[in-house]
């Protein structure tokens, strides 16, 4: 008889598709839920599970009243048959809703948010996946399809969730806003426009992108750096969109920015800063990731007063600035008109 310490693991054990993943515990502390795997289908779904806090506190939560009373007892909460119910899935901030996305319909493309609201005092009428989009039909929202997944929750608005979203009306459809859906009335309000997601934006972005191609090409004047167009949004820690990556339509370059100062809700003057900025072909794909919602492309983005000065500091995940096939943590400190980088791991 082999022993198993000494015998390799077999096989499907590390090439097997999870069984049980994504354990999260909500922001209160209120519930546990994590995706399992059904033994007639195969698939992944959402299961949810009340925190007893009698028997926490006692330490003693294996006890038989916890296995019966049915209120703390898990429950599977989505119910797909043919395939995951969703990549990842999050707690809103009061602990009374979980949010995934997913595709309304096999194959559209097209992603929505959908919200369960978890209704403790019914624990054999589990509430029923609720379509935020629905009203908006072509409206998608970004899965990751460069860096990481797009949502975003807000603690001070709990009952509302920020996410990337295209309507899907023009070729420019890719190019996301960020929007605010509120989880009680399914309403989608605007908090930040692409320049490319309105056809007024689309002329304009080509009129400039025209008068760089005759700077470069007719007036042999070379741009610092050309036109390029949001691709991804990072809020600051007041959940203002003040950081963004940005993709060049002419020669794929892609370029890390922030707003220095001044935001929407201060009427003040924006003042767009690059950080970094790279071609196409010394992208690493770690940071836009190889499958949905897997990039790890970051930055954290909040305002600090040093000896009587306001500057904005940063903390980038991005390409390693000395060339190597690797990425990065840099910070940065951003004014007005310029901004310093500090520190390299």
């Amino acid at each position: 008889m082999s022993d198993p310490l000494n015998s390799p693991p077999p096989l499907p054990v590390l090439f097997s598709k999870p069984q049980k993943d994504q354990l999260r515990v909500s922001p209160l502390g209120t519930h546990l839920a994590w995706r399992a795997r059904g033994a007639d289908t195969g698939v992944l779904n959402i299961w949810v599970q009340k925190r007893n806090e009698t028997c926490v506190d006692q330490n003693t939560s294996n006890n038989d009243e916890l296995n019966e009373d049915a209120q703390y007892r898990a429950r599977q909460i989505t119910f797909a048959r043919d395939r995951d119910v969703c990549i990842r899935f999050y707690f809103s901030t009061d602990d009374r809703t979980i949010l995934y996305l997913n595709e309304p319909s096999n194959g559209s493309e097209a992603y929505h948010v959908y919200a369960i609201d978890l209704n403790d005092s019914n624990q054999n009428a589990p509430s029923e996946p609720r379509d935020l989009c629905a009203q908006h039909p072509r409206t998608t929202c970004a899965i990751g399809f460069i860096g990481g997944v797009q949502l975003w929750l807000n603690p001070a608005t709990p009952r509302n969730v920020l996410v990337s979203t295209s309507t899907g009306k023009s070729i420019w459809g890719l190019f996301w806003d960020v929007s605010s859906i509120n989880l009680d009335t399914s309403e989608i309000t605007i908090v930040e426009r692409n320049p490319l997601s309105t056809w007024m934006g689309v002329l304009v972005f080509v009129g400039r992108m025209l008068l760089y191609l005759v700077k470069k090409h007719v007036l042999r004047r070379a741009e610092s750096e050309p036109p390029r167009v949001p691709i991804q949004w990072f809020p600051d820690d007041r959940f203002r969109f003040r950081g963004r990556l940005e993709i060049g339509v002419l020669d794929l370059s892609c370029a890390w920015r922030v707003c220095a100062g001044g935001s929407h809700d201060s009427g003040e003057h924006q003042q767009w800063i690059t950080l970094h900025q790279l071609q196409r072909e010394h992208v690493s794909m770690q940071l836009i990731g190889s499958s949905g919602g897997a990039g790890t492309a970051h930055m954290d983005i909040r305002d600090e007063e040093k000896d009587g000065v306001n500057r904005t500091v940063v903390d980038l995940h991005t390409c390693h600035f000395q060339g190597s096939d690797t990425t990065s943590y840099e910070r940065f400190h951003v004014s007005q008109s310029k901004c310093s980088r500090i520190t390299t791991n």
